[in-house]
């Protein structure tokens, strides 16, 4: 564990539950059960989804930046040394280019399924 970044773990914990959901319904399915169907992707489907998920993301990140504008806002006005105010300035301005790659996600999505439903690929 120890000199792996934080983000990595995240995504191995995330993969293990995503696995767990889907073998947890086979597993829990009695002995002489038929075999579950597995269901029908459609493009509406798959959109539909990766709207889900975009405005979870969004809005988790949208926590997160609020987050870390107060931190780093509370760090700048608390903050008596040089070197801690200057970090506290370059964390607002992280915070500020996260800020724009959250709120402007949803903006990219909106314009690339346009696109894709004038190019005629559905949705």
């Amino acid at each position: 564990m120890i000199g792996i970044r934080p983000a990595i773990w995240v995504g191995v914990l995330a993969a293990i539950v995503l696995c767990a959901l889907v073998v947890a319904p086979a597993a829990a399915a009695p002995a002489g059960a038929p075999a579950a169907t597995l269901p029908v992707f459609t493009m509406e489907r798959l959109v539909a989804f990766f709207g889900t998920l975009l405005t979870w993301a969004a809005t988790l990140g949208a926590i997160a930046v609020v987050f870390a504008f107060m931190y780093h806002g509370l760090r700048l006005a608390l903050g008596g040394d040089p070197r801690g105010r200057a970090d506290a300035i370059q964390g607002l301005f992280y915070a500020a280019v996260g800020g724009v790659l959250v709120f402007g996600a949803r903006l990219m999505a909106g314009l690339m399924y346009s696109l894709a439903q004038r190019m005629g690929a559905g949705g």
